[in-house]
């Protein structure tokens, strides 16, 4: 709605202007489409960057179930229900209801929006590769330094990796074997290896950038096997 504010008011203001010839005006309403395009399509961009550990950990916790009986001491023919609402069995129709948006979900969310961030950067990977012998990046390549800014020219989609691990240590970790040792070794094992993935491409193009990341992983290994692993279900 603002995006279509904003060019109204543009076009408004160029008509109102009768010194400009139509070409003219045609030109500087096109222009005006252009930025404000991409603006607006940068800030989307970066919202989807602030929000997907969160909705993809909701997301997950759908299909995360608990008894509330272990030990059958009542007759009730339900025992599990949803972890994250105990009024839903998870034999109710509600509850499969949830899982098939949420599986439809997984493929919006966790799966593509990385693959768009990797899209976005391989459209782009030539200005951002070369980036430092450009006097002016293009606005479109701009819009992305949040995604690319960090690292090495050479190293243009790795924020794509670095989103999976973050998904991984939070949201999809919390479905495999939840509670049970096995979820903790698979935390630990999966710390570890990206732990060596960054140790071995080191990606980031400042070195203090560098021994933070490997610091916090370091922190996040060390929880994992300290800690209950429904402790540590946050945004790495």
């Amino acid at each position: 709605i603002i995006f279509v504010v904003e060019l109204f008011v543009t076009k408004h203001s160029v008509d109102a202007n009768k010194t400009l010839s139509v070409d003219e005006r045609l030109e500087k309403i096109r222009s005006a489409y252009y930025e404000a395009k991409t603006r607006y399509f940068g800030l989307f961009v970066l919202l989807t960057y602030a929000v997907l550990p969160s909705v993809t950990t909701t997301i997950f916790s759908t299909y995360q179930c608990m008894n509330i009986d272990p030990e059958n001491q009542d007759t009730a023919s339900e025992d599990y229900f949803m972890i994250a609402d105990y009024e839903i069995s998870c034999s109710s129709d509600r509850y499969n209801f949830g899982v098939i948006w949420a599986s439809i979900f997984i493929l919006v969310s966790p799966i593509g929006v990385p693959i768009g961030y990797l899209l976005l950067l391989y459209n782009k990977k030539d200005e951002i590769r070369h980036r430092q012998m450009m006097i002016k990046l293009p606005k479109a390549v701009c819009m992305l330094d949040f995604l690319y800014g960090s690292y090495k020219p050479e190293y243009w989609f790795w924020e794509v990796i670095e989103t999976l691990r973050r998904l991984t240590l939070t949201a999809i970790i919390s479905v495999i074997a939840q509670g049970s040792s096995i979820q903790i070794i698979c935390s630990m094992m999966l710390s570890f290896i990206f732990l060596i993935v960054y140790d071995k491409f080191q990606p980031y193009k400042e070195h203090e950038s560098e021994a933070l990341a490997e610091l916090a992983q370091y922190v996040v290994s060390l929880k994992y096997k300290n800690f209950p692993t429904h402790n540590l279900l946050i945004s790495i």
